[in-house]
Order: structure tokens, then sequence, then C-alpha cells
């Protein structure tokens, strides 16, 4: 039994790196560029600053510390950091490394992190439904959500983030059986905080519930934490003079966004809206209703807290100075829970395939979404968001007749639908195919 579904989930995984792949081009922005070139500077000099690419300049800053200048990425760095052995590899293989093959193999890293937080869905999913169910629901996961058009087609913080939280929340459900995953979890709650400092909030609650059911496991929790904090400490200080001092702090000022137009553009608008992109995740608001009043789940408490992770994620991200997450295609800012919306979907599942009704409203939800996701995947562009100045004007993200969809299918037919091989990148390295070794 443990084969096969070792099996299958290896199955999900080549499959997700073969659709995520399968549009042969890279889609992001500029929060996607810097991280391309730490693999590049850890193998040729065993850095993380990016003082040899004088020229890439969004998002990077620069510091003076100990006498020394650096000039690093403005955001956490794992995941460029973790992309290092698929360049390496692509180094083995004689491929050139220029300004273009490196987007790319930013994409093939991104795509490997989210395929395989959909493996660690299946996982867990499958500590609670069939397996063929909980295959299901994978899929819908890896096609229905921002996690194909998002995650897994640039070199983002949210792939890496998704599936050090897959691995955590599986530890904590295997936990019910054996006690020690708790602990375990420390160390992938910690990395998922380390790739996306916002994962600390739900890190935060977990181990929250971790000490509330399992104290026994809290220096095991801690001490498998230690290595993603030593990192953090150890970098800040050495790049920005202080373990305590980072690039990303300068928005926690920021929290000042107008709470209820942010929430309901995050929910509902028809450029951003969670509820749009992946209408199914409608009937995860059904399942965390219906296993909150489950007093007899095995897993109610921890359903519990997953609950609440994702409401105080949501509200925190609504009151963020940017909620809507800038130039991208669909709700980007919360990316990051949708392995934590697919548990909730689950108690809402069970009950789905008792009524044809809710079955059928089901179906077209998850038809709707991947269809959304695929369109996104092979037609979006930056247009929409430069031409109407989203960062300037956030209320245009409920706009319908010149909306994302609108203008992004108009311009798509008015080409043939032919997929445009586009790679988004810094626009003084458009014509620049500069090469690295």
């Amino acid at each position: 039994m443990k084969r096969r579904i070792i099996l299958i989930a290896l199955i999900i995984f080549g499959v997700c790196i073969i659709v995520y792949s399968a549009n042969f081009r890279v889609v992001g922005a500029g929060d996607c560029w810097a991280p391309r070139y730490i693999p590049i500077s850890l193998l040729k000099e065993g850095n993380l600053d990016l003082n040899e690419f004088p020229g890439l300049r969004f998002a990077v800053i620069e510091n003076s510390v100990r006498g020394k200048t650096f000039r690093v990425f403005n955001s956490p760095v794992l995941s460029g950091v973790l992309a290092t052995p698929v360049y390496l590899a692509a180094k083995m293989f004689g491929l050139p490394i220029t300004t273009t093959s490196i987007a790319y193999l930013g994409k093939l890293a991104a795509t490997i992190y989210t395929a395989l937080s959909v493996a660690f869905v299946f996982l867990i999913l499958k500590e609670l439904l069939s397996v063929k169910s909980a295959a299901f629901l994978a899929v819908v996961y890896a096609f229905g959500t921002c996690s194909w058009t998002i995650s897994s087609q640039s070199l983002w913080q949210h792939g890496l983030s998704q599936l050090f939280l897959g691995i955590a929340l599986y530890c904590l459900f295997k936990a019910s059986d054996n006690s020690a995953f708790a602990g375990y979890a420390g160390a992938f709650l910690s990395l998922a905080t380390l790739a996306r400092h916002l994962s600390g909030i739900i890190a935060i609650i977990m181990f929250i519930y971790v000490v509330y059911c399992y104290r026994s496991q809290i220096f095991r929790f801690i001490l498998f934490s230690l290595p993603a904090a030593a990192f953090f400490f150890i970098y800040h200080w050495y790049y920005f003079g202080s373990p305590v001092s980072f690039g990303s702090q300068w928005v926690f000022g920021k929290f000042d966004a107008p709470f209820f137009p942010a929430v309901l553009g995050l929910l509902f608008s028809p450029n951003r809206g969670l509820f749009i992109f992946s209408s199914f995740f409608l009937f995860s608001v059904v399942g965390a209703i219906k296993v909150w009043k489950d007093k007899n789940n095995k897993y109610g408490l921890l359903y519990r807290y997953i609950i609440v992770a994702v409401l105080i994620y949501i509200l925190i991200v609504s009151k963020w100075f940017t909620w809507w997450g800038g130039h991208c295609y669909g709700y980007r800012m919360l990316v990051d829970i949708t392995p934590l919306l697919m548990i909730l979907l689950v108690p809402a599942y069970n009950l789905i395939s008792k009524r044809k009704t809710l079955k059928l409203l089901f179906v077209v939800g998850v038809t709707l979404s991947i269809l959304i996701q695929l369109m996104g995947a092979l037609y979006y562009s930056d247009y929409w968001n430069s031409k109407l100045k989203i960062d300037k004007y956030p209320e245009r993200v409920w706009l319908i007749k010149s909306g994302q969809f609108h203008i992004m299918l108009k311009k798509a037919a008015q080409r043939g639908w032919k997929v445009q091989r586009t790679v988004l990148m810094p626009r003084r390295h458009r014509h620049h195919h500069k090469q690295y070794w």
C-alpha cells in the first residue's frame, strides 16, 4: 500500500512538471528577477550578494557593512538558494547560462517546488479521504489554483512556501499516530517562514497548536527550527549588519490599507478574487463551518487551528499596503494558503459526494477554475497591469469590461490565439543576452 501511495505521488509530481512546463514561457514580475541570479553568485563566487550584476536593480538594495558594500535582494533569498542544484545540473550538461536561460532555470526550480507541494497535498488528503478522492483533489489543487499560474511559472517565494507548509501540515496530521511528527513540523514551518516571511503567521499558530496538544514535542519542534533560524540571523547579520535588520522590514509599517475594500477585493474582485479564480474554494468555507461544529472529528482541533490560521492570514494581508499583489495574475497574495484551503475542503467534499446538486456545482466550479488557470498559463502578460497602472489605481481590480480576462483574451484572439513565448525580465536586460559561463 505504501509503495502504491508513493507511486501515485510521484506520478502526480511528474504530471505537474510536464503541464506546468508545457507553455514554454516564463511568466513573472520584478520580484522574480533577482532570485534567478542568486544561484550563479553561489556557484561562481560562493556568496549571496549580487555585486557582480550591476544592471540588476529591481528589488535590489545596497548596504554598507563593515567597510564593504553589498547589493542584495530585498526579500527572502531561499527560493534562489535552493534553486542552485538546477543551475548546477544545467552547467554539468553544458547548457549555456545566459540571461534568457536562467529565467527558464528559475522557472524549472519553481515548477519543482510547486509540483512537490502538490504531491504532499495528496499525501495529506490521503490521510482524510480515499486514495482516489485524494488524487482527484490534488489535481484540482495543481491546476485549479494560482499554484499553476503564479507559483510554478517563475521564481517567486510562493511555491517553496507552499511546499514547506504542505510538508509541515502532513507532519501535524501524522502526529496523531506518532507524536514525534509534531516536532518534525518545526523544521518545515521555519523553512516556510524563511522562504516567505508572511508564512510565519501560520507557523506561529501551528506552534501554539503543538504547545497545546504535544507538549512533549516542544523541545524537538524548537530544535528542528534552529537551522532555518540560524540561516536567517547569520545571513542578515552578514549582509545587513544586524541579525534583526533585513530588506523586507521596510513593509512592516505599511499595514495601512483600508480593510473592507481590500478583503472584498482579495476574495471577490474579478481581477484578483480568490473565489473568482478558484471558485470551488467556496466549498472550503462550507467545510470550515461544518468541521468547526463537528466535535467527533479525529482531527477537529487541528482543523480549527487551520481555520484560525487562514482567517488571520487573510486579515493581515488585507491590511497590507499592496494587498492586490502588484503585477500578477489572480490572487498572488493568498496563494500560499491554498494547501490549507484544500484541507478545509475535505469536510465539504464528503457532503458533496452525497448530493447531486452540490456535486454539479462543485464540478462546474472546478472546471471554470481550471479553464481560468489554463488561460493565464497560456495568455497572461503584464499588459493589463501596466496599462491600467494597477499599483496606482488598485480599485481597478473590480473592472469587468476592461478587466484582465477581457483584455487578455481580446489580445490573444487578435493574434489567432498564438501563445507568446516571452520571458518577462528587466527592461535593460531584454536585448542583452550575456553568457555567465
